[in-house]
């Protein structure tokens, strides 16, 4: 993986209303998430999910990423198949 997420910059349940008692529902898109092909480049967005190895989790607050592809790391793969990602 390329960055590891500091936990102390991820947005907070405060930050984000989560609990406040409103009644109006909003969405709000905190991550953007991209495929990757097998040298960790981004897909074209013609290119289907079949072509992946990988995705990037890029968080719009601070802009921090974390890439995963496929195969590059044992661990990494141990890890996300356990935890179902």
């Amino acid at each position: 993986m390329r960055n590891h997420l500091d936990s102390s910059t991820l947005p907070r349940a405060a930050d984000t209303g989560a609990g406040s008692g409103d009644t109006e529902n909003v969405i709000k898109r905190v991550a953007k998430h991209e495929l990757l092909d097998a040298n960790g480049d981004v897909l074209a967005d013609d290119q289907g999910e079949e072509s992946a190895h990988g995705m990037r989790y890029t968080l719009l607050g601070n802009g921090q990423s974390v890439d995963y592809v496929y195969g590059k790391n044992p661990n990494a793969d141990r890890m996300f198949a356990v935890f179902g990602a």
